[in-house]
């Protein structure tokens, strides 16, 4: 039989948006995947599709901050909410599951710690972390020629760090490209990552070790889904950032053990397609 699913959210067709992941593994397992784009389409078209749409098996928001509660209340449809930002970083976030997630279905949290606020407004709440695409965040294999390096946009956590790696003498390669992400990464013999909090793993994460980069990133409250030494390393601060710097650059056997053991961690239990089953599975169980 023949399964769609709504998917709600913004920049669908942005090849590097989550949005475009997710759709992408519906399709994958054969699903039909229609999309509605809340910054294309406008105010009243959203809220009608919403309400009336009814020849899917379930609508699939992620973030949902531009959808109106009252088009959720009278969807026809098992509704599902994927908060896919951090409450205590991101205040349409916290607004949004205050005020719209006890009227779905099905929430998820890609945060764990925050978790238990989740289950204050709706106690259908579950953790799901974020994702990796096996096709597009894939190993390059090219050599590594950039010692350290950065892809990502920038805010006080990362522009703090790049300063003081830079002042201790830390030539740091900076992008902002999603065009060159996977080069720069795969040309990177230590890469970084820094979250906006210290809770949940940021796409970054999961995208980085799928490509096979050796990873240095912020320890992670809450969640042990990769293991420090062994998947990617956690730093405390950033003085222990730099020493650990210091140590691998010179270890390139100890970087490629690590960085194959993370990707294989990220194929085997971590993409796209193994969140969209557990979604699958959860709504079966309404």
């Amino acid at each position: 039989m023949f399964r769609r699913v709504h998917l709600v959210g913004a920049n669908t067709k942005n090849i590097f948006g989550m949005e475009f992941f997710v759709s992408k593994a519906f399709k994958e397992l054969g699903w039909g995947v229609l999309e509605t784009d809340y910054r294309v389409m406008d105010k009243y078209e959203v809220e009608t599709r919403i309400k009336y749409i009814t020849d899917v098996d379930f609508l699939l928001t992620i973030k949902g901050e531009r959808i109106n509660p009252e088009s959720i209340f009278s969807c026809r449809v098992p509704t599902v909410l994927w908060g896919q930002d951090s409450i205590q970083a991101n205040k349409e976030m916290n607004f949004v599951i205050q005020t719209k997630a006890p009227l779905f279905n099905l929430v998820y949290s890609f945060n764990n710690q925050e978790l238990p606020f989740y289950k204050q407004y709706n106690k259908n709440s579950h953790f799901l972390p974020l994702a990796a695409d096996v096709e597009i965040h894939k190993n390059m294999d090219i050599p590594k020629n950039i010692d350290v390096g950065f892809v990502g946009n920038l805010n006080n956590n990362r522009i703090n760090m790049i300063n003081y790696l830079l002042d201790k003498g830390v030539p740091i390669q900076y992008s902002y490209s999603q065009q060159v992400y996977a080069k720069i990464v795969t040309q990177t013999k230590i890469n970084l990552n820094i979250g906006i909090t210290d809770s949940g793993y940021q796409q970054r994460v999961f995208e980085i070790l799928n490509m096979g980069g050796f990873l240095l990133t912020n320890r992670v409250k809450d969640e042990n889904l990769f293991i420090d030494k062994e998947h990617l390393i956690y730093y405390n601060d950033f003085n222990h950032l730099y020493e650990l710097i210091c140590y691998y650059i010179d270890k390139p056997d100890e970087r490629e053990r690590i960085a194959k053991a993370g990707q294989k961690e990220v194929l085997e239990k971590h993409q796209y397609i193994h969140r969209v089953k557990e979604i699958i599975d959860k709504v079966n169980s309404l």
